[in-house]
């Protein structure tokens, strides 16, 4: 929770001053062109979660299925705990994400006079819902990679989605970067969960059985 805390924090300092009108502007007039129209055209398709989650979903369910029927064999369930951890990412942070969205108040480029500038329940696009769901398999995958090359690339392929809408002008810079971030503390929530040792303070961590699904909370002193 604190580290999301951090996350707003800098979303505040970014969105409240000149910072994101600076940035976009420098994007739209000396970045983007024909190039990084068609790579974005291509990564914006990560962020569609009408198509990624129940995908996910129903991959993840596969895997439990698998694994409690015997099917799976020995070594053969890297994919699975891909699936798995994607969706209960999904699940972890996607609360958040639709409150923060709507609670921070911001909007998009061009929509509105305050801009990206905070404005308590005034819009609903604060946090980048692409950003999010296009990062989260991306940072699922580095999760359960072991070799240090093969993580760099999942990390750096997870930026993708997000800088497909700067490129867009369908985003600003602050509320791109809050949706990466909220990614990647959900991901490292359900990362830690598989470990032996989850860490101080309260984690909030997915429950994904066959049949039921959930959130927990623990909190280690």
């Amino acid at each position: 929770m604190l580290n999301f805390g951090l996350g707003i924090g800098m979303h505040a300092i970014v969105s409240n001053t000149s910072i994101d009108q600076e940035f976009r502007n420098w994007v739209q007039d000396d970045v983007r062109s024909a190039g990084t129209d068609n790579a974005a055209i291509f990564f914006k398709t990560f962020g569609e979660g009408l198509y990624f989650i129940p995908l996910f979903a129903v991959s993840d369910v596969v895997y439990r299925y698998c694994q409690e029927t015997g099917m799976l064999r020995e070594g053969s369930s890297r994919l699975g705990d891909f699936a798995s951890r994607t969706t209960r990412a999904y699940l972890v942070g996607t609360p958040t994400l639709l409150v923060g969205q709507s609670l921070i108040g911001c909007s998009r480029p061009g929509e509105t006079d305050h801009e990206s500038r905070w404005s308590p329940f005034s819009d609903n696009n604060s946090i980048s819902g692409h950003a999010f769901i296009g990062a989260t398999p991306f940072l699922a995958a580095a999760s359960v990679s072991k070799p240090w090359w093969l993580k760099a690339s999942f990390y750096t392929l997870s930026f993708m989605p997000a800088l497909s809408r700067i490129n867009d002008d369908a985003h600003y810079l602050s509320q791109c970067a809050l949706g990466w971030y909220l990614s990647y503390l959900s991901v490292r929530a359900v990362s830690k969960t598989d470990g032996e040792c989850l860490p101080r303070g309260l984690t909030v961590f997915p429950i994904t059985e066959t049949d039921a699904f959930g959130i927990g909370f623990v909190f280690r002193r």
